[in-house]
């Protein structure tokens, strides 16, 4: 299946697509929160800016998955139920915890994932099965497979899958691995590790 890096602002990549052009998103999208006085990779209004982009070119019934930690859930929470049919939070359960001042609070074992539709997209079946549930228990190096699960029950083979915030190889290769065309947008001088918090 083909594969299609781009670099540049998501932005102004995605003006270039035609309406109707793309079957799914799965994306991770910019830590909103700055980091040892770091600035924001990406301004919030470009980051809705992007995601407002990403429903012009997807087609009707179609999904998105946006991933999030807790501190930018409402955030993107915000934007996902203003342009799409919002329907679940997922929660994926890494079987891992997070580091940190775990003195002072809890620890994270647990990351969010926002699903929403254009219109109104049904779960394929899996295994027989068509209802589906929202705690996925994956450690954090199977996020490929986590990754192929969604895109096994929200597309089907030889859909365009669409990554507008491109930081790692993550949906590509799930893509690979399970026969989906794929398109990522990349912003070249962000790095991998201040573009997103997972």
């Amino acid at each position: 299946m083909p594969i299609t890096l781009l670099t540049g602002e998501a932005t102004q990549i995605l003006k270039q697509f035609p309406n109707g052009s793309i079957d799914a998103v799965i994306t991770v999208p910019p830590c909103l929160q700055t980091y040892r006085g770091k600035p924001l990779p990406l301004p919030k209004k470009t980051v809705e800016q992007v995601l407002i982009e990403c429903h012009r070119v997807m087609r009707n019934n179609t999904a998105i998955y946006a991933f999030s930690e807790d501190k930018q859930l409402g955030f993107y929470l915000n934007i996902i139920k203003k342009f799409f049919q919002f329907r679940n939070i997922l929660v994926w359960k890494r079987k891992d915890w997070s580091a940190g001042k775990l003195r002072y609070s809890y620890g994270r074992e647990c990351e969010f994932v926002i699903y929403a539709n254009k219109g109104k997209r049904q779960l394929n079946e899996i295994g027989g099965y068509q209802r589906h549930i929202s705690i996925l228990e994956y450690p954090r190096k199977g996020f490929v497979s986590l990754l192929g699960w969604f895109l096994a029950v929200s597309t089907n083979a030889g859909d365009i899958v669409l990554d507008p915030f491109y930081t790692s190889d993550s949906v590509r290769i799930a893509c690979q691995e399970m026969n989906r065309q794929f398109i990522g947008i990349k912003k070249e001088v962000i790095s991998n590790e201040d573009f997103n918090c997972l």
